[in-house]
């Protein structure tokens, strides 16, 4: 009987478990059975299943159903980071920030730079800022730029822009306005508002390219859709002179008050201004 016993103990787990681990946690998790789906998830991470033991970090560190245990997370980072370099990146963060384990900023820049040789692109990013500002390392403008430069081949959005700002300063690279505004340009494409509202300037001022009132209003536009005040402020500016478009003090309170709301100080002002100006076009 007992060796019946012991064959149910070795049998029992494997049955229950039998389903995909992540189909059945998030079976668990679905009826709001967080600590089944975290038993699930243990259960084959102990038994070496990257993905359960990313799942399982993330559940820690998002606190489903109980309070977030940043410790638990960092162990299964930490685990998953054999294979995995999103969950090296995630290590470098927790050590940087001492979310989970005591800050330690050389050990955060270890793991970075391990998740970048590792193919992590936010970790090349992210040395590139290291050595741009010079956080824990010598300044290095020009390693930031090859770091950037690593990222971005791999499609990593921010250091697209990033490398704009390096060739439109001249920092790192020789300055080339023209780089500047294709790199602004890829960022822009793919939604990011720094990108969107350079672009905008550097068509509205012929910086580095042709002027064009309205390929300027386009990306002010889709920057102001993001919510920048800046690109708002701009905005109101261009309908109140009526640069390239139909002069529109409707439009133009409507941008600046939608800036103001950011706190924008100028458009604040500029509020005032029209409202004592055009009462009319305030209502």
């Amino acid at each position: 009987m007992r060796w019946v016993l012991g064959i149910l103990v070795v049998l029992l787990p494997l049955y229950i478990y039998a389903k995909d681990p992540l189909i059945a946690a998030s079976d668990a998790l679905k009826s709001a059975n967080y600590q089944k789906a975290r038993t699930i998830l243990k259960h084959a991470a102990l038994r070496g299943d990257l993905r359960a033991q990313l799942a399982l970090a993330n559940l820690y560190q998002n606190s489903a159903g109980t309070k977030p245990s940043y410790s638990k997370a960092f162990y299964w980072y930490k685990k998953a980071s054999q294979k995995d370099a999103g969950a090296a990146y995630r290590v470098a963060q927790m050590y940087e920030n001492g979310i989970g384990i005591e800050k330690n900023s050389t050990a955060a820049l270890q793991w970075y730079t391990k998740a970048s040789k590792m193919g992590s692109a936010e970790a090349y990013s992210k040395l590139g800022g290291h050595y741009y500002g010079g956080k824990g390392v010598p300044q290095n403008r020009k390693k930031a730029a090859i770091l950037y430069q690593k990222a971005a081949q791999k499609g990593y959005v921010p250091a697209i822009y990033n490398l704009g700002h390096l060739y439109e300063k001249g920092e790192g690279v020789d300055q080339n306005t023209t780089k500047a505004l294709e790199y602004y340009l890829q960022a822009a494409k793919q939604g990011y508002t720094d990108a969107q509202y350079n672009i905008a300037t550097f068509y509205y001022t012929g910086k580095g390219t042709a002027k064009n009132l309205q390929k300027a209003i386009y990306w002010y536009t889709q920057a102001a859709a993001q919510g920048d005040a800046q690109a708002l402020y701009n905005l109101g500016l261009i309908y109140y002179q009526g640069q390239g478009v139909p002069k529109n003090k409707i439009t133009a309170f409507a941008y600046w008050l939608k800036a103001a709301k950011h706190s924008h100080l100028k458009a604040q002002d500029a509020l005032d201004m029209l409202c004592k100006e055009s009462p009319w076009a305030c209502r």
